[in-house]
């Protein structure tokens, strides 16, 4: 299975489940700078092989963002996926959370797989998005 066919099965479940945005971490439940294999869950579906990034999977379409160490790779690793680069720390590249606000509905559903993100993470996402009628679920 190649990276459109993933992403088009996850945005199956997404539809059957509504679902309107899936955000992909990088991380494991012990938040392990090496994740094992299992837990590469942002490379298996985006193809970034870099150790810092995550994606955003929308019902039409898909960022990732990622730090200046992989401008040049994760272009290249993102090709023909349909997954668009947003630069994080680059002037004019949107916040993740404030990306997604305006790219779904409100009374939208958000979902991340909560062992593969911090407290903090899933505690600053559901602070942006409860007051914008979006609620963030584990999935």
């Amino acid at each position: 299975m190649n990276i459109q066919e993933r992403i088009s099965a996850l945005r199956v479940k997404m539809q059957e489940n509504n679902i309107d945005a899936y955000i992909v971490y990088s991380a494991d439940p012990h938040m392990s700078e090496y994740l094992p294999e299992e837990w590469q869950e942002r490379a298996w579906i985006s193809g970034f092989t870099g150790s810092a990034g995550f994606v955003v999977i929308l019902k039409n379409k898909a960022a990732l963002w990622t730090d200046g160490r992989y401008f040049v790779q994760a272009p290249i690793e993102l090709q023909g996926s349909g997954i668009d680069l947003m630069k994080d720390g680059v002037e004019g590249t949107p916040n993740y959370i404030d990306w997604i606000i305006s790219q779904i509905p409100a009374n939208g559903k958000v979902a991340v797989n909560a062992l593969a993100t911090s407290n903090i993470n899933w505690e600053a996402l559901e602070e942006k998005l409860n007051p914008k009628g979006i609620s963030l679920v584990n999935q």
